[in-house]
């Protein structure tokens, strides 16, 4: 989690700080899917496990094609689903939101803070206490996961208000938010990658912390890697994902410790212009967080 980025110090400020959006445990797995779904007609008698469901989900709606491509995802677990299509937004098989070539209308938009999208959030919250309810009734005692299946094609700006927006939902602690991949040979399996959200107010760093606050900004035709390091003064940048992943394997190699790495984009790129940079970058840094570097206040080096 980021509360590991820094020292014994910045570990407690950033598990205080950051507590209101990032990602703490999971609901517990169930086996078989309890929910019948609108969008599939399962043959009389047949159980569906929950992968199965979410990946037939995908394929009627004709959005398999369209996750990204992430290699070593972990295995999908039971979470309530959230679907960005070009065209719509869903949570479970309801529409909640319709979209313009994954453009909310202006009306649907506000700050919850940073932007979120107050239809979509209220229809998660009432999703998300029906599930704890049932995951309670079934022994369980921590609040269910998000599992978000998102177009590529849809420009970041829209991913990351719905992903706030579920952030603003959760109840019972902070969000777990997953984001659901194609993985495996030629990605033919679905997977899950657990991914964080920026802090939207300050974090105080601690005077003894030594936190990497390792950032990376998309831009049109770069990657610029910056670093809280004097050997590091400089911004540098990159052309393609995996030079990147070179950049960043060189900071990992001076500390090992650190696990976060800060991602920024403009809104109008590409959902899958973030997710491309992930899966090279996870690997060494597998604290994602999206939303770019919160205002940081505490001692210079």
């Amino acid at each position: 989690m980021v509360a590991s980025a820094g020292g014994t110090a910045l570990a407690l400020t950033l598990t205080l700080a950051l507590a209101l959006v990032l990602p703490v445990g999971g609901a517990a797995a169930q086996p078989w899917v309890q929910r019948q779904p609108k969008t599939l007609v399962p043959r009389a008698h047949e159980r569906i496990g929950f992968a199965e469901l979410v990946e037939l989900h995908a394929r009627k709606l004709g959005a398999w094609d369209r996750l990204a491509l992430v290699a070593g995802a972990e295995p999908i677990e039971p979470s309530v689903y959230l679907t960005l299509l070009p065209d719509r937004v869903l949570v479970w098989d309801d529409e909640v939101l319709p979209l313009a070539r994954g453009v909310p209308a202006p009306a649907e938009l506000a700050s919850c803070p940073p932007l979120c999208l107050p239809h979509l959030r209220d229809a998660l919250s009432r999703a998300l206490f029906a599930e704890a309810a049932r995951v309670r009734a079934a022994g369980a005692r921590t609040p269910p996961r998000i599992l978000l299946l998102a177009d590529s094609r849809l420009p970041y700006r829209t991913f990351l208000a719905a992903a706030y927006s579920a952030a603003h939902a959760s109840v019972g602690g902070p969000p777990d938010l997953r984001l659901a991949v194609r993985t495996g040979s030629g990605g033919s399996k679905l997977g899950q990658i657990g991914f964080f959200l920026a802090p939207t107010h300050s974090v105080r760093v601690a005077e003894n912390a030594d936190p990497l606050l390792l950032q990376i900004a998309i831009e049109d035709s770069r990657y610029v890697v910056r670093a809280r390091r004097s050997w590091l003064p400089a911004a540098e940048s990159a052309r393609t994902p995996s030079a990147v992943a070179t950049l960043i394997g060189e900071l990992k190699a001076r500390d090992t410790t650190k696990t976060v790495v800060f991602v920024s984009a403009a809104g109008a790129a590409p959902l899958g212009r973030v997710l491309e940079l992930v899966a090279p970058v996870r690997a060494l840094f597998p604290g994602i967080t999206l939303g770019g570097l919160p205002r940081i206040v505490g001692p210079r080096e």
